[in-house]
């Protein structure tokens, strides 16, 4: 039945195989920014995708589409080559921390001089470790293998690419959306068949196989699933900009809390005793009255058991309340969300029509739109259309409790203001995009 579909194991694993590239490559992304921060600025804008050259890589995406529609079989052997070395790069990017750490667990020395050069020890243990996929997979062209080195290169893709701000991201999601529809539904008028969807075909195990696609077969139906690298490094380059917005907003941003002291700002409670203030009766706290005023002196006494039950429910309340509020403000968790919703609904319209959809199609408009709602609401817009200073700490800097400075309007100093090559098929010749 093409319901189950929505619920195949392989379906939720290639949600979660893109949704977990994007997030490493966007965590992984802060540590590039630090690096790329210490370079000169010609090598910082090499790293950067400016509005000409947003608008020329769908250009040149499409010529790249159309000599693989055409001559895939002859230069096949050229592709598996330059992807063995883009893939050794890519998992020795991946690698690299964990390498770091083991050789610091077993106090190996960090560095060696050569000819006056200090080489650090892992970046010389990384390479022959990432060659460990690489080689079994250039023999076997095995699934597993090709599906990870994809992935790798995906979170390089993701955390080395920077879009710098909304402006340059709309040319550039919108130009690979109408890419995507036109190499899928269109094509076929001008070239016999679907180009996208031959292609992305002829990428499987079953042919000429490369780490250009997630490929997963189905348990609870027959055939497999696909879903193409573009699917996951377009969209993810977009959210890792959402990720560092998070980020720079959580540096400019103070944790400070005033107390309210006129006496509008507090209520009486039951007893008429005490007084609790505002929103920090959910904390329990309760100050003593002074005439029509309040102190900030907590009182010492013990609570009631009827305050104390009162506090402890309300609080523990509060405490979900404020974190599901810190989760709904934070742009990159918002649009991981509408990835997924993005992903689940091409799944849908893949069993409703029974032909390949171009994942683009649901995937922009469901990050674009709902990042562009959050910051309007939030005053944030001038900030992400114009996009945020390079200049960038590290997560390392970043204080994850520091309360909600990181993520409201009201307790940030940041600026206000009102005011892909393939896509998902399936080897049915059903493009899931």
């Amino acid at each position: 039945m093409p319901a189950l579909l929505l619920f195949d194991p392989a379906t939720f694993a290639l949600v979660f195989a893109a949704v977990g590239t994007i997030v490493t490559g966007s965590y992984k992304s802060s540590a590039v920014t630090t690096l790329i921060g210490t370079m000169d600025v010609e090598a910082q804008e090499s790293s950067k995708i400016s509005m000409k050259m947003a608008i020329i890589l769908p250009i040149l995406g499409s010529i790249v589409l159309v000599i693989l529609f055409y001559f895939l079989k002859i230069i096949y052997y050229f592709l598996l080559v330059l992807f063995c070395i883009t893939a050794t790069i890519g998992v020795s990017f991946v690698a690299y921390p964990l390498v770091e750490s083991m050789l610091s667990a077993f106090s190996v020395r960090e560095s060696i001089r050569v000819r006056g050069h200090d080489i650090p020890v892992a970046a010389l243990v990384v390479l022959p470790v990432s060659l460990l996929p690489v080689l079994p997979w250039v023999f076997t062209l095995s699934w597993p293998l090709s599906n990870f080195l994809a992935l790798c290169m995906g979170v390089l893709s993701v955390a080395g690419v920077r879009l710098p701000s909304l402006k340059v991201s709309l040319i550039l999601l919108i130009l690979f959306f109408l890419y995507d529809v036109f190499w899928v539904f269109f094509s076929a008028f001008i070239f016999g068949e679907s180009v996208m969807v031959t292609v992305a075909v002829g990428l499987t195990p079953e042919d000429q196989a490369l780490p250009m696609i997630l490929y997963l077969p189905r348990i609870l139906s027959e055939g497999a699933s696909i879903l193409g690298l573009g699917d996951i490094i377009l969209p993810g380059i977009y959210l890792c900009l959402l990720y560092r917005v998070d980020l720079y907003l959580s540096q400019v941003g103070t944790s400070t809390t005033s107390i309210p002291q006129d006496s509008e700002d507090f209520s009486v409670s039951a007893d008429g005793d005490d007084v609790v203030i505002g929103d920090e009766a959910s904390d329990g706290v309760i100050l003593s009255p002074i005439g029509s005023r309040a102190t900030s002196a907590l009182v010492t006494r013990p609570l009631t058991s009827t305050h104390e039950r009162r506090s402890t429910e309300s609080g523990l309340w509060a405490k979900c309340q404020t974190q599901l509020r810190r989760v709904g403000q934070s742009y990159f968790v918002v649009g991981i969300i509408a990835y997924i919703s993005g992903l689940y609904i091409t799944f849908i319209m893949l069993i409703v029509t029974h032909y390949g959809q171009p994942a683009l199609l649901y995937l922009v408009p469901a990050i674009l739109i709902s990042s562009t709602v959050q910051a309007y609401n939030r005053g944030h817009l001038r900030l992400l259309w114009t996009g945020i200073p390079d200049a960038l700490l590290t997560t390392d800097d970043i204080d994850i409790e520091s309360g909600d400075s990181a993520l409201t309007r009201s307790d940030t100093g940041a600026p206000t203001d009102t005011g892909r090559p393939t896509s998902t098929t399936d080897t049915d010749n059903h493009k899931v995009s």
